[in-house]
């Protein structure tokens, strides 16, 4: 934290509130300085001017992230290959799509690496949990892709043990994946479905280079940290379960 102090400070002078007039960086400079925790400059002024400076914005900050939006009965867990965590970013994305397309989607895939941290404990869930969670600013992509481009990409979940799926389900078997279901029905390679994910994975990032082949994309510019926001608000107190989504 120490060592990255100056550049806070940068960043906070040139984002703060703005007066009216539109200022343009013609020339960018920048270095590296290691504070050590026993250093002198920790207690000197320079530190006490800094410390006020940002104090505004700290408490801010605080505020916001303290703010609670919901609560949980059950501890939830990201796990593999299914998990409580997992299911719940996955069906709060799912959920916020329909929503914002007006139309039924067929399923729901996230990259299990996009969720931050292992766990939220029972009671209140506060904003900078779900930050904690989903630090990231990715959004939300709806994508018409082929039943054969769901088997690559469930494929590759299979071989990384397991990724947040809502709307399907399947059987991990010699690192791939089998029995592969969406909605209960079987998958059907000749036909087409709406995936809803982020725009990490809809770009090909995670190995996910198959959803790149996407017969048609529409970005629907929503946060999945807001999509999951959303979900809590709305369904707390929440007691999610394991369901049996990926075996």
């Amino acid at each position: 934290m120490n060592r990255v102090l100056p550049c806070i400070l940068i960043f906070l002078i040139l984002t703060g509130p703005s007066c009216g007039t539109v200022y343009r960086a013609e020339k960018k400079e920048h270095r590296n300085i290691s504070i050590q925790p026993d250093s002198g400059w920790l207690q000197g002024a320079g530190y006490d001017a800094a410390r006020q400076l940002i104090e505004p914005y700290k408490k801010k900050v605080d505020t916001e992230t303290q703010l609670v939006i919901g609560s949980t009965e059950v501890i939830l867990l990201r796990q593999k290959p299914e998990g409580t965590l997992c299911n719940l970013a996955a069906d709060a994305v799912k959920e916020k799509a329909e929503q914002l397309a007006y139309q039924r989607i067929d399923l729901c895939v996230l990259n299990y690496g996009g969720l931050r941290i292992p766990s939220i404990g029972k009671g209140d869930i506060t904003t900078g949990k779900v930050f904690e969670l989903m630090p990231f600013e990715n959004e939300l992509v709806l994508l018409t892709v082929k039943g054969s481009t769901l088997k690559e990409l469930f494929h590759i979940m299979a071989l990384n043990g397991g990724w947040p799926v809502s709307g399907a389900a399947f059987r991990i078997k010699d690192q791939d994946a089998i029995e592969i279901q969406i909605g209960q029905v079987a998958l059907d390679s000749a036909a087409t479905y709406q995936l809803v994910t982020s725009d990490y994975l809809a770009n090909g990032g995670d190995n996910a280079s198959c959803l790149k082949e996407a017969i048609h994309r529409k970005d629907l510019h929503y946060k999945v940290r807001d999509a999951i926001t959303d979900y809590i608000k709305l369904h707390s107190p929440l007691n999610l379960s394991l369901q049996g989504r990926i075996r």
